[in-house]
């Protein structure tokens, strides 16, 4: 039983000479000539699948092909390119054997041949299938040199051509492929294979498509697909244009209809997505959660819906507040602030809030809870509100006091604001120890601040940027790079931005980018960052294998008074003594990590160092690792880190085994001392006399 899902258009083409085409003997499967013949239900089948072929929508899909409704559509696309409501929908045909006149002879049947082309990696790699102009392009985003001619040979009759295109940046394919066959695209481990057969396909797992929406560069389109590789341009030498091809691993992940719009068109696609550029600078940014497509000054699509109601009639109107901005507040201040004086008591409250608002939205915080404090001794009711609690709590966050910003912003009376809640979230991640935790209420939040002024849009930008890395959350990171990059910086803030590029380098995998970043960040003028890029390139560095462990300790230890923070100080101390200890300097390593203990004991990390040292001088001097160590230091380091020794049976055993060791190289007072401590204070009973018989013989 075939089921074909029928136009209109064909429908009322066909509708009168419904009966008449029972007539009609079977078509050939081979296409069909200049001369127009009556189609039967399997031809027109193969009609609606071939805008698939074309890279377009086709007016209605195969029942169950795609879903009917909720697909996002731009604002030129064309008729037909989405699909038709559920109630609109055509009465399927259903074509059964029973139903074809007896005088027509039965369908010929179909030469069911199929044949496999297959790319093999060493490594994974992410792939697009997809047609344009009557050729089939499959993309990889790794390069290797193919075989086409084995390619060629292994696609039979089903192939006509392959070739490889020139790219550096991954692996191109071009094929024509005989009209009866089409091709499917599966994965067996590392290998991909295309099978050719006479069964049209469509991406079993259509990406989902979230156009319009708010990208780095404004508006854009966002492509929900997890793994996506990066963009590869692709020369397409029959039309003369370039292609912008995104290859993803999730298999049967495609854009399914394609969709225009007059700055780019998405083309349908068995797997991986396919774009064709119409404006110049289009920007293709892939993360391990999406693809964002955009373009300076926002791509022409369907406007943005409102936003929230909440939102509209909120606690924060910054591009209100500014006013003219920071640059012409000099002008502008004096003004509203003599204007003040003049205004009768009971307008005065109002006055002095909005005041206060115009000081905060031009980056002027402490002047504005100033203005907060005397609207609140002029009307107490204020300090009991909403905006009241918001505004003094980002206030106070714009001025990084996170103790007095918390209470506010985590007032019940702020908790339905949009942006307060953005404030909120930027408090708690400045403020704790787990900025990735809020992750996510700052990545919704980032919109909110594209249209701030530098003096707050900067700090919370920054903000997001290190919540985001702390998140692994490359696709927001990116964004807030984005927006930093576009103010203009001074030193400090430029030192910040370096290691942050940096950072986000290292996280993408591209390893000489991170470090150039790194390196130059620990040549500007921010000390803070300086030191974290420093630690940052030397742990990248060890990672890549290009510095032994010893090497990185020495980078790490001359930064030990670099940046006196406390988390930055223990996180830098801890690790060294990792690398000592990795590079067999136990000495240090333990005086690296009592210096932790001592100066940091109320930290939470400090009890996992403290087990770090104890189970360091078991394995000395219990489980033999002293051994390689010249007696005299062995005791040495023994009697300056005494107190590790374990109480109980393991720390009779361990004194016990280093005398042995003392007494084997005739450093028998040495030896001595140890079982006379241990004598007098360690043992009791039948254990006291057996070791003291050891210490009277030595």
């Amino acid at each position: 039983v075939l089921d074909v899902v029928r136009s209109d258009s064909e429908a009322a083409r066909n509708g009168a000479g419904a009966a008449a085409s029972n007539d009609v003997a079977t078509p050939s499967l081979k296409p069909l000539g200049s001369e127009p013949k009556p189609q039967l239900p399997a031809d027109a089948a193969a009609a609606e699948m071939a805008p698939l072929r074309d890279g377009k929508a086709p007016a209605a899909l195969t029942a169950g092909a795609a879903p009917e409704a909720g697909l996002p559509r731009f604002r030129h696309m064309p008729a037909g390119g989405e699909p038709p409501p559920a109630k609109a929908a055509p009465v399927a045909a259903t074509v059964e054997a029973e139903a074809l006149p007896a005088a027509a002879p039965p369908p010929p049947p179909r030469d069911e041949k199929s044949f496999s082309l297959s790319v093999s990696w060493t490594q994974p790699a992410a792939a697009a299938l997809f047609q344009r102009a009557g050729y089939w392009w499959l993309v990889f985003d790794r390069h290797q040199e193919v075989d086409t001619g084995l390619l060629r040979r292994l696609g039979g009759e089903a192939l006509s051509e392959v070739r490889q295109l020139p790219s550096e940046d991954g692996t191109v394919l071009r094929m024509i492929i005989q009209p009866d066959y089409y091709p499917s695209i599966r994965q067996d481990g590392l290998l991909w294979v295309v099978d050719l057969t006479h069964h049209p396909a469509v991406p079993p797992h259509p990406i989902e498509v979230d156009s319009p929406t708010q990208v780095a560069m404004g508006t854009g389109i966002l492509l929900s697909v997890k793994d996506a590789g990066a963009m590869i341009p692709v020369q397409d030498p029959e039309v003369g244009d370039t292609l912008m091809v995104v290859p993803v691993l999730p298999l049967g992940a495609g854009v399914y209809p394609g969709r225009t719009s007059p700055d780019v068109d998405l083309l349908a696609t068995e797997q991986g997505i396919a774009m064709v550029p119409h404006a110049d600078g289009l920007d293709v940014r892939s993360s391990r959660s999406g693809v964002e497509v955009g373009l300076p000054g926002g791509l022409a699509l369907t406007p943005p819906q409102a936003a929230p109601q909440g939102h509209q009639g909120g606690y924060f109107n910054i591009p209100l507040w500014e006013r003219s901005g920071p640059d012409q507040l000099y002008q502008e201040w004096p003004v509203i602030r003599d204007s003040l004086d003049d205004l009768p008591p009971d307008r005065k409250p109002e006055a002095h809030m909005e005041a206060a608002q115009y000081l905060f939205a031009n980056g002027y915080a402490a002047e504005a809870l100033g203005y907060l404090r005397i609207a609140a001794a002029e009307e107490p009711s204020l300090a009991d509100t909403g905006p009241y609690h918001a505004l003094r709590g980002a206030c106070n966050a714009l001025m990084e006091r996170w103790d007095l910003a918390l209470p506010d912003l985590d007032n019940p009376l702020v908790k339905n604001d949009p942006e307060a809640l953005m404030w909120r979230a930027a408090a708690h991640a400045a403020a704790g120890d787990q900025p990735g935790a809020y992750d996510k209420a700052l990545a919704a939040g980032l919109p909110l601040i594209r249209n701030y002024p530098k003096p707050l849009r900067w700090p919370l930008a920054a903000i997001i940027a290190r919540s985001a890395l702390a998140a692994a959350d490359d696709a927001t990171l990116q964004d807030a790079l984005t927006m930093l990059d576009q103010m203009r910086t001074n030193p400090q803030q430029q030192g910040f931005l370096d290691y942050m590029h940096g950072a986000y380098g290292e996280l993408d995998g591209q390893y000489d980018k991170a470090i150039y970043f790194y390196d130059k960040a620990t040549k500007g003028d921010n000390r803070e960052f300086r030191a974290r890029a420093a630690m940052a390139s030397a742990e990248l560095e060890l990672k890549l294998h290009r510095i032994s462990p010893t090497e990185a300790a020495d980078q790490l230890d001359r930064l030990r008074f670099a940046w006196r923070d406390e988390n930055f100080e223990f996180n830098l101390l801890r690790r060294l003594a990792e690398l000592e200890l990795q590079s067999g300097d136990y000495a240090e390593a333990l005086r690296s990590a009592r210096s932790l203990v001592n100066n940091y004991p109320d930290n939470p990390g400090a009890p996992a160092v403290t087990r770090m040292m104890q189970d360091t001088f078991k394995k000395l001097y219990l489980d033999g690792g002293a051994d390689a160590l010249p007696p005299v230091s062995a005791i040495a380091l023994y009697d300056e880190f005494r107190d590790l020794t374990p109480t109980g049976a393991e720390g009779d055993e361990m004194i016990r085994k280093l005398a042995d060791r003392l007494a084997s190289v005739d450093l028998l007072d040495r030896a001595a001392d140890l079982l006379q401590h241990q004598v007098e204070y360690r043992l009791q009973g039948l254990d006291k006399a057996r070791v003291g018989a050891q210490l009277a013989l030595l």
